[in-house]
């Protein structure tokens, strides 16, 4: 029962690295939430992933909602957009 909650927060601990602006306040919401941040503090501690990235994730918590909101959007415009592929149609011969 123990490891499930373990590979729960360490799963979480993707999602948070990510900040998908989709999936912000849902990851925020979440029931394991405090214990992948709070492990995510300590992988921050370690060298393991960025301190500016625990940062952010301490900073979003303490914001208003209407604050939230207004991050996630900034983070939605200033993700490149990806270009469409666009597939060659082969020739028959």
């Amino acid at each position: 029962r123990i490891s499930a909650v373990m590979i729960e927060i360490w799963e979480l601990q993707i999602r948070l690295e990510q900040r998908r602006p989709r999936t912000i306040k849902r990851l925020l919401s979440h029931r394991r939430f405090r214990a992948a941040y709070d492990f995510l503090l300590l992988r921050a501690g370690a060298g393991e992933v960025s301190g500016s990235l625990a940062d952010w994730w301490t900073e979003i918590q303490e914001m208003p909602p209407t604050d939230v909101q207004q991050v996630i959007q900034g983070l939605e415009q200033s993700k490149p957009q990806r270009k469409k592929s666009t597939r060659r149609k082969r020739k028959h011969t």
